[in-house]
């Protein structure tokens, strides 16, 4: 019995290579095949392009431009300014470059825009708080019976609808919270 069980372990030390041997056989087929695949997909993808659209004018190119177009202007002025001092070692500051001047007149005209663009907002914004508060006086005045006048100095004057004058008013002062002049009349009927 103890020579059958020596020789199992002989034939199984013996086999043990050349299983080893099969098993990585058959791991280099399967990645053989696993590179072909791959290299099919590749192929396949390859073939197919993918392409980026963008608008012409969209705002990041807009603004790369804008950058660009200031990064070269200050490149023109910087060596004009460079030859400037170059030239005339003795004469610095008597004179400005073209360059220096042309970009400061840009900037001036830029900012020229943006004040006009935030002047007509104001406008607009003025427009819209003048319709909106002319609606809500006519609004009060309906369900309430009341007339409100908004002064100039933040106070706001409650007139009835049967009061005689303005002088038949109360006001109200909104920075201070409070009711500063209460004048009631009797009203005739």
């Amino acid at each position: 019995m103890v020579s059958i069980r020596l020789a199992l372990s002989v034939d199984n030390i013996l086999m043990s290579p050349f299983l080893e041997i099969i098993q990585l056989q058959n791991t280099i087929l399967l990645s053989k095949k696993e590179i072909e695949s791959l290299h099919i997909r590749l192929e396949s993808l390859e073939k197919t392009s993918t392409r980026i659209l963008q608008l012409k004018d969209n705002p990041t190119s807009r603004e790369e431009a804008i950058k660009i177009a200031t990064l070269d202007s200050l490149r023109k002025e910087n060596t004009a300014l460079l030859a400037q001092v170059e030239e005339r070692t003795d004469q610095i500051g008597k004179v400005v470059p073209i360059h220096t001047l042309n970009n400061l007149r840009g900037e001036m005209e830029a900012m020229e825009k943006v004040i006009s663009e935030k002047e007509k907002r104001m406008t607009r914004l003025k427009e819209i708080w003048t319709a909106k508060s002319l609606e809500f006086r006519e609004a009060v005045y309906s369900l309430l019976g009341y007339k409100l006048d908004f002064l100039p100095n933040g106070r706001v004057r409650v007139t009835h609808m049967f009061a005689g004058n303005e002088d038949q008013s109360i006001e109200f002062d909104g920075e201070k919270g409070g009711l500063l002049c209460c004048i009631f009349y009797k009203f005739a009927y």
